[in-house]
Formats: structure tokens, C-alpha cells, sequence
């Protein structure tokens, strides 16, 4: 999961990452693939999407549509 907050200046922000799994985990190789799996997505898919919906969003869009995937918006 991924919270993220204003920045000092417009155009930034701090995300905040937390890995949770179901059971405890070991070994460092872990780890370190499930975050560089997470931080791709971000980087080549949430990413991208965010900032299109900010630009679409400060050029007054009529409405927003959610996806039923994105219960936490």
C-alpha cells in the first residue's frame, strides 16, 4: 500500500511504501524482488495514470469515473 502527501511545492509529493504480507518472510532476496516488482508498477503504470488524472482534473473535467478496483478512492 501506498500513501501519498503534499509536497513542499506544487508538482511534489512523499509516498510513504509499506509491504505487508499474510505470514512472516525471510531472507533478504525476497524482499528485494517484491519491492523492485512494486516500484515498477509505480514507476510504468500508477504513475503515468496519476499524473494524466491530475492533468485532466485541473482542466475541469465534468466528472471522474473510478474504477471498481479502486475501493480506497
Amino acid at each position: 500500500m501506498y500513501r501519498v502527501y503534499p509536497g513542499e511545492a506544487p508538482g511534489e509529493c512523499v509516498i510513504h511504501l509499506d509491504m505487508l504480507s499474510p505470514a512472516p518472510q525471510s531472507g533478504e532476496d525476497h524482499s528485494q524482488s517484491s519491492l523492485e516488482s512494486a516500484l515498477q508498477v509505480l514507476r510504468d503504470e500508477d504513475f503515468p495514470a496519476a499524473e494524466g488524472c491530475q492533468h485532466g482534473a485541473e482542466h475541469a473535467l465534468d466528472k471522474i469515473v473510478v474504477g471498481r478496483n479502486e475501493p480506497l478512492l
